[in-house]
């Protein structure tokens, strides 16, 4: 057995009222079963035709009594504007104090260390802007 789902365009007057709200120029409602879905449309001249033609350029939500509720792509898109990193804990463990790790190096490899404390200095000072 086959689910069928009727989608049909509804005049503004057969709107509820919470729904009436939400349609605005540029806009089009569609029912589907006993939901109500806000896209944005605009209209091109068709050549072929010789009239207007309707383009749905975007799906702008799900219309409810308490109000539109985003698409969850939108909703996810809010939700990570405010990222932040924070790390403390494995560096602290890989190097628990800079001394002991240069101290380390040094009995490793005794007169090469003096360079390689210069070359991160070296590297904030001529840092090649772009």
């Amino acid at each position: 057995m086959i689910n069928c789902i009727f989608s049909y365009y509804i005049d503004k007057k057969e709107l509820p009222e919470w729904v009436k709200k939400h349609k605005t120029s540029g806009t089009q409602i569609i029912q589907i079963g006993s939901n109500y879905y806000l896209y944005k449309i605009k209209s091109i001249w068709d050549r072929k035709k010789g009239r207007a033609r309707k383009v749905t350029e975007k799906y702008l939500g799900k219309i409810t009594p308490q109000g539109l509720i985003k698409p969850k792509h939108e909703r996810l898109k809010e939700g990570l504007t405010n990222i932040t990193v924070k790390e403390f804990g494995a560096t602290d463990f890989c190097f628990p104090s800079p001394l002991i790790f240069m101290n380390y190096l040094r009995s490793i490899f005794l007169f090469i260390i003096r360079n390689y404390m210069y070359f991160p200095i070296l590297k904030i000072f001529f840092t090649v802007q772009q």
